[in-house]
């Protein structure tokens, strides 16, 4: 399913894993990269499989070629860029899962900060101005 300049395919949802976690295949491209957020629910990793990407948690900067592992921690601001040819292939994996229904009822729509910023607020992401700590809880 398309997400915004993106290509998901949900391997694991909430349904097929008792609620468990999620995962998620995603072909991620230049220039579609979220804003720096945090999630206030779930745990999030990322695992690329082709490609570069970095990787801002907290404040740490992570390089991730191809073969790295990323775990991002709920409540921790985060964001991440796709370096190298513009193009990275990625597993994305969350626990407890739900984030993938946010994916999903946002589909191929533009980027519209403040419109994904409040529908992404029911699903326990919080998009961070640069310089602003996010909300306890």
């Amino acid at each position: 399913m398309p997400f915004l300049d993106h290509i998901f395919v949900f391997k694991a949802t909430a349904e097929t894993t008792t609620g468990s976690f999620s995962v998620i295949e995603a072909d991620q491209h230049r220039g579609g990269e979220p804003p720096r957020h945090v999630h206030h629910r779930e745990d999030e990793a990322f695992y690329v499989l082709e490609g570069e990407m970095t990787f801002q948690v907290g404040d740490e900067t992570l390089p991730a070629p191809a073969g790295s592992f990323v775990f991002l921690p709920r409540d921790l601001p985060h964001s991440f860029k796709v370096g190298g040819n513009g193009d990275a292939r990625v597993l994305h994996f969350c626990a407890p899962p739900g984030l993938e229904r946010f994916f999903a009822e946002w589909g191929d729509r533009p980027f519209d900060r403040p419109a994904m910023g409040a529908m992404a607020e029911q699903f326990g992401v919080e998009f961070l101005p640069d310089g602003r700590e996010p909300a306890q809880g």
